[in-house]
């Protein structure tokens, strides 16, 4: 059972591909510090619209997005909030969370809703892609395929996913523990990019 106790906050979106870019011979890598153009912000701080997930356990409070569990509403099946704002093909989603110490949850995309045999009244179990969280740091930045295929990769991993066999790791750049280290107990950045069927956390 997962229990969706993570808080999100400024989720934005980018769906719209901005002009090509012309490299000159001059041009460097450069950091970033502020959000690309083209991202638009998918939650206003005040209100759930655009978004619909059962109230029992998600509200807005203090300007975030807050879900949460207590021991008078305690789920049996996942239940997640479903932006509703438009079906982008190709994405980018920032945001920031954070999640208490007992808490497990995930950020679903390219999901769709079914139906729940565990919690046949839950109208927002969901199938396919998550960005895995988990406030023991097992877990965060996973790509995990809900009610699919579970672990598709673990966070430090690039892995190939072809029908009817296990992902294949292609390469990693960290193992697993070492990155536990990298999500705090505080505030922490997501950005997930997801282009045709490869997606990046």
């Amino acid at each position: 059972m997962k229990l969706p106790i993570a808080i999100l906050a400024s989720a934005t979106l980018l769906s719209a591909q901005t002009a090509p870019y012309a490299p000159k011979q001059s041009d460097r890598p450069e950091v970033l510090t502020v959000d690309e153009p083209g991202f638009q912000p998918i939650f206003d701080a005040k209100t759930l619209a655009g978004w619909e997930g059962n109230p029992t356990y998600w509200r807005v409070e203090n300007g975030v997005l807050v879900g949460e569990i207590t021991a008078a509403n305690v789920i049996k099946s996942n239940t997640f909030i479903i932006w509703r704002g438009g079906s982008p093909a190709d994405f980018e989603l920032k945001l920031d969370y954070r999640i208490t110490e007992a808490g497990n949850s995930g950020i679903n995309y390219r999901s769709v809703v079914v139906p729940d045999p565990v919690t046949p009244e839950n109208k927002f179990a969901m199938k396919g892609y998550q960005f895995d969280l988990d406030g023991r740091r097992r877990y965060d930045g996973n790509n995990y395929e809900e009610k699919g295929r579970l672990f598709l990769a673990v966070r430090g991993q690039m892995s190939r996913v072809v029908g009817g066999r296990p992902p294949v790791v292609l390469s990693s750049f960290a193992t697993s523990d070492e990155l536990a280290a990298v999500p705090t107990s505080d505030w922490n950045a997501a950005h997930i990019i997801v282009r045709g069927n490869m997606a990046t956390h």
